[in-house]
């Protein structure tokens, strides 16, 4: 597992598919004020990548699944 970095989505107003041309890296920089991370180089982290474990694992749509979390 790793952290991942936060896309820019939501940086886009969805009405105008771009970023608003008065605010264009925002939720961003406001985010960045306290979710920067220094293991990633100051980038703003949204989560980790999970690792799904075992042999030949197969997931599918709607399939009940349990998951163990270890940090």
């Amino acid at each position: 597992m790793k952290l991942c970095s936060r896309c820019p989505v939501p940086t886009i107003d969805q009405a105008m598919g771009a970023p608003h041309p008065d605010w264009p890296h925002e939720p961003t920089d406001t985010m960045s004020v306290y979710r920067a991370s220094e293991q990633m180089g100051g980038k703003l982290t949204f989560g980790k990548n999970a690792v799904v474990g075992g042999e030949s694992v197969v997931l599918e749509v709607g399939q009940e699944v349990a998951a163990e979390i270890y940090f």
